[in-house]
């Protein structure tokens, strides 16, 4: 009678007794899977509104110094114009090579 047991195929039932108890660990539920899903996309909006005011900061500091840059050069130009520095003076910044 063992003989013909094993040689009997595998039902759904049979199935369902000794394969789905194996597998529990491995396999996940849909409430498990609907977690992940909410926890990953929750973590991406936190990454990437940080990153948003990373841009944006990056941005305004690019937009400041040119707004630096252009009123020293200004600067230095009526300061050379009205004899305020001397060529010696204006050929050193110029060699910064800031603006």
């Amino acid at each position: 009678m063992q003989d013909n047991n094993k040689e009997k195929p595998l039902t759904v039932s049979d199935f369902y007794e000794t394969m789905l108890p194996a597998m529990k660990e491995v396999l996940t539920t849909k409430d498990e899977l609907a977690k992940f899903r909410n926890e990953t996309l929750t973590s991406f909006d936190r990454v990437f509104n940080d990153l948003e005011v990373l841009k944006l900061e990056k941005t305004m500091g690019y937009e400041q110094k040119k707004r630096e840059r252009k009123l020293w050069s200004i600067m230095i130009e009526a300061m050379q114009e009205h004899k305020i520095l001397s060529a010696k003076d204006v050929e050193q910044i110029q060699a910064l090579d800031i603006f």
